[in-house]
């Protein structure tokens, strides 16, 4: 069944936008289980699916289930240690950076992981797998269910799915593989995305897949607002946390910069990426690069203190699917610019927490700085707004509920 197709069907499915806690779980799913999580990115590396399939795991940790991740290592980490009482496996490969390991080092993950997984899976009763991508993590789902039997469900995250990015490589290797990644996804218990937006995508490119929507969570109590302060300082200062990429849309914030109503605002961006160099030369040709600070890989349990300096969250993706650094800072009281694009607009109402503007506009993108650079007032209004959206709807215990049905069901 497509989530959403028939509201008033709870029973056998979630409720959208990442309401899933809306509807009580059954005893039976309160029994607790043994999950294996597998997603070859987990902090300290990775980005928004590193960071939201620790929080998963933690909270399903914190439910009572049994819980055992398998990922990649970044070279210096042990290969077996529990943190925040989650079972952690890594396996070795390789990384282009903290945030991109690359179509060989995604390879060998799933080389190293299929031989790290019968070890994983001998002696341990586990009730149902959750593989984070189904490109290339879920590779490794057929080997699962010939190991033992069990069922899996796939978090589908949007690099993953055809026709997300037009990624010339990223689009020949899902081609290549759709055959065999069709029939993971069919034989999955359930495929879920994080956005309804995504969830479309994906039915346009697996044709009849039934998809499940779980948006993300955020960690409210971790990315708060920040006490009020006296700020003389004329300019805005906006914020981007993204890895630095063309599909984040970096250069069009730069752009906008360059824009006259953009004079008194200053960009940092936290994040890295192979475009780095590039951004920096756009700021230099656009005469703005004094107001464009590139402060790197922050890891994740420091942010909340770079979302605490902005005034305004920008995210100009040119595509998207439930983007956490933008949950994280609406968590944190933020007015948001985003692109109209992928599951964005299910998180930034228009005129209400924020600004959605149209893809590849930096117009559009100074014209909204612009507007909320000239009203304070405006700023706070909407960053309380943020805040509300995202302790109504988008809380990591939710999400656990939501995915402890589907797990309970799965398992039968």
């Amino acid at each position: 069944m497509i989530l959403g197709s028939d509201p008033t069907q709870l029973p056998a499915v979630l409720a959208p936008q990442a309401t899933p806690a809306a509807v009580a779980v059954p005893a039976a799913a309160a029994r607790r289980m043994a999950l294996l999580l597998v997603n070859y990115e987990y902090p300290p590396v990775g980005g928004g699916a590193a960071v939201a399939s620790r929080s998963l795991a933690r909270a399903l940790q914190a439910q009572g289930h049994s819980v055992t991740v398998l990922t990649a290592s970044n070279g210096d980490e042990p290969a077996t240690r529990v943190e925040d009482g989650v079972t952690v496996h890594r396996v070795r490969c390789l990384r282009r950076n903290v945030h991109d390991m690359g179509l060989p080092g995604a390879l060998i993950f799933v080389l190293m992981a299929a031989l790290r997984l019968p070890r994983i899976v001998r002696g341990t009763p586990f009730d149902c797998a959750l593989f984070y991508f189904v490109v290339p993590t879920g590779l490794l789902a057929p080997l699962w269910s010939w190991l033992t039997r069990r069922p899996y469900v796939v978090a589908l995250r949007g690099s993953d799915v055809p026709g997300y990015t037009t990624d010339r490589l990223l689009s020949w290797l899902h081609n290549l593989l759709k055959p065999v990644t069709a029939r993971i996804l069919r034989r999955a218990a359930h495929v879920v995305a994080n956005s309804d937006g995504l969830r479309e995508l994906a039915q346009r490119a697996f044709a009849r897949q039934p998809v499940l929507v779980i948006a993300n969570g955020v960690d409210a109590a971790a990315f708060r607002p920040a006490p009020p302060s006296v700020d003389t300082t004329p300019a805005l200062r906006a914020l981007c946390v993204a890895r630095l990429i063309r599909r984040k849309g970096i250069d069009l914030l730069i752009e906008a910069l360059a824009d006259p109503r953009c004079r008194e605002v200053v960009v940092d961006v936290v994040g890295t990426g192979p475009e780095l160099e590039e951004l920096r030369r756009a700021g230099q040709a656009r005469g703005v690069e004094a107001r464009v600070n590139f402060l790197g890989h922050i890891d994740n349990t420091d942010l909340a203190a770079v979302y605490a300096r902005a005034d305004v969250f920008v995210l100009p993706s040119r595509s998207e699917s439930c983007s956490m650094a933008l949950l994280e800072a609406m968590s944190c009281g933020l007015p948001v610019i985003a692109t109209r694009i992928g599951g964005t607009p299910e998180l930034v109402q228009h005129g209400v927490n924020g600004y959605l503007v149209p893809t590849d506009d930096s117009g559009a993108i100074a014209a909204s700085l612009d507007s909320l650079s000239s009203s304070p007032s405006l700023r706070r209004d909407m960053g309380r707004a943020s805040r509300e959206i995202v302790r109504e709807h988008h809380d990591w215990q939710r999400v656990a509920d939501g995915y402890t049905r589907l797990f309970a069901e799965a398992r039968g």
